[in-house]
């Protein structure tokens, strides 16, 4: 499944730095520590110092914008070094306004992060991905790395070697020959895109109102760092005047977007400066062109560089008898921008056609359509009067138009507000009826999530679900959800001594695993796709229980499929 063998690519340690913001929290592995140095000068020179004596002069600058991992490594480096060399230095932000008291750029800085000084720029240029370290530049201590996980790496390397080396016994505080970068493992030594190295290369994405396509050209710059720990820049169409070899995701005006729906654009015009495209006429032609480009950057195995050669870009039809579904249960608690980033890149890594999500409050349902509006729509409403934990259903919406859809609670007035007296809270099932704008086809996607105390709860829940469905005899239809119950167990049972079989079952190339994991504190089966089998053809079945950044994107795996309709 190509998908499938890309995304394994993408998820394994993916560092997702680019529109996450953010990167594992484990050290990454190193292999090599080098030392910072300069060309020497025709005459030569002192080495340039920090005096011990001076530090209180100097100021820590942190970026104005960041995190509170690059925040807390900042503080506790002031701290660590006014405790241990008696200084008092001062700290602050990277903002600046010339004239203006306080907010002057001044020649005595340690710079922390991705700063917006020149220097930092300078030391960032010389990094990969996950490199890290500190060193003097033009006269600045910078101690960085590409994300603020790697620049708290960096602080705590510069905090052992530097502080913890008898520092406030020392003329020096740091000289120029002290600095020190830890090198990362690339999954290859080198990438090379039409004949030129990647890393000389900016990644355009069509400007206006296009997120999905700034997404994917992050998802893009993130899998060339993961291969080779080339770091991407990624800007708009709009901001790419006098950049020279570039690839182009969606319609930037580089080459003309000639595709009908279905299609897709992906070559390079290589006469002068080469600039590949990779675009579709909608969102899914965008995708699917990213996609078969990530393929064409992903090294055979065993490999250990990546020659990437294009044709003049051609029209490619897409397949799309195959299509794919996802069950997610995002988790109601904790949902801080970490975590949504992973669930995010969980979705945009496999992108679905159609999707459910359990647990799904008011803040998850802004968020997620708010980024994913590019490419999908969505149907339902909370179990609580239309707010509260939604078990919504996202679609392709410029590869299907919505036929019906709606909410139903799982009780006996499942068109109102309502539960079954031996459920502990209201539960519902939304539903879309789509069509394939291709062929007309039609199917629809039903999303549950059931009781998670009682058991004759989830008994009468699943009656009023399969009621449901039997309306529907002559419709294909995929049914996803948190069920609350175990595999093999009497609500599973049940649910497939239909027209319902379990994917997992049915699909000839099935990836089975635990789907409620708890973070470590469970290792069970309760989140299903099912699919009506007279209808449906399962292929591929998956719990997608890769680690995004270091940790897991939920307390649950997602469970994605792929199938074909029948007839």
């Amino acid at each position: 499944m190509r998908i499938k063998q890309i995304c394994t690519l993408l998820l394994a340690g993916a560092a997702l730095c680019t529109f996450a913001g953010c990167q594992s929290g484990d050290t990454p592995n190193t292999v090599t520590t080098e030392a910072v140095t300069t060309a020497a000068p025709e005459t030569e020179a002192p080495p340039f110092a920090i005096k011990l004596a001076e530090l209180s002069d100097y100021v820590l600058v942190r970026p104005e914008e960041t995190d509170d991992t690059l925040i807390d490594a900042a503080t506790g480096l002031l701290k660590a070094i006014n405790d241990t060399c008696s200084s008092s230095m001062a700290i602050k932000t990277d903002f600046y306004k010339e004239g203006m008291k306080g907010y002057e750029i001044v020649d005595r800085e340690i710079l922390i992060g991705a700063t917006n000084r020149p220097q930092t720029a300078a030391f960032l240029a010389g990094l990969k991905a996950d490199d890290y370290g500190y060193g003097i530049v033009d006269g600045k201590l910078v101690i960085a790395g590409h994300t603020s996980e790697a620049t708290a790496q960096a602080v705590s390397l510069f905090r052992l070697n530097v502080l913890g080396a008898g520092a406030a016994t020392r003329t020096d505080f740091f000289t120029e020959g002290e600095g020190k970068i830890k090198t990362g493992i690339y999954d290859v030594e080198s990438m090379t895109l039409c004949g030129r190295p990647i890393g000389e290369y900016t990644i355009v994405y069509a400007a206006g109102n296009k997120a999905f396509e700034k997404h994917l050209a992050e998802l893009l710059a993130d899998h060339i760092a993961e291969m080779s720990g080339d770091v991407m820049q990624v800007v708009a169409s709009s901001k790419a005047e006098g950049v020279k070899a570039k690839i182009c995701v969606g319609d930037t005006g580089a080459s003309a977007v000639s595709a009908l729906a279905g299609q897709y654009l992906l070559g390079a015009d290589t006469s002068s400066e080469p600039t590949v495209v990779a675009a579709g006429a909608d969102s899914v032609g965008n995708a699917e062109a990213v996609l078969a480009l990530i393929e064409q950057l992903t090294p055979a195995d065993g490999a250990k560089t990546v020659e990437c050669t294009l044709a003049a870009p051609a029209l490619t039809k897409i397949d799309d008898k195959t299509m794919s579904a996802m069950s997610f249960n995002v988790y109601v608690g904790n949902v801080v921008p970490e975590r949504q980033a992973r669930v995010l890149y969980q979705i945009e890594t496999h992108l679905p056609d159609t999707f459910g999500v359990q647990e799904a409050s008011d803040t998850w349902m802004t968020y997620l359509k708010r980024e994913l509006d590019g490419y999908y729509a969505c149907v339902g409403i909370g179990r609580d009067n239309g707010s509260g934990e939604h078990s919504a259903v996202f679609y392709a919406k410029d590869k299907f138009n919505l036929i019906d859809s709606g909410t139903k609670w799982l009780s006996d007035t499942p068109d109102v507000t309502s539960k079954f007296p031996s459920s502990s809270l209201n539960r519902i099932f939304s539903y879309a009826i789509l069509e394939r704008k291709s062929d007309g086809a039609r199917f629809m996607h039903v999303n549950t999530h059931f009781d998670h105390k009682s058991e004759e709860a989830r008994g009468q829940q699943a009656g009023v679900l399969l009621d449901f469905i039997a309306q529907y005899p002559d419709l294909p239809i995929i049914c996803t959800g948190d069920f609350n119950t175990g595999y093999m167990g009497t609500i599973y049972k049940s649910l497939v001594a239909g027209r319902l079989g379990d994917a997992a079952e049915l699909a000839p190339d099935a990836e089975r695993a635990a789907t409620f994991h708890n973070y470590g504190k469970s290792a069970t089966i309760i989140d299903f796709c099912f699919v009506t089998d007279d209808k449906i053809k399962a292929a591929y079945y998956d719990v997608c229980d890769d680690p995004v950044m270091g940790d897991y994107a939920s307390d649950h795996h997602p469970v994605y499929i792929e199938y074909q309709l029948i007839g």
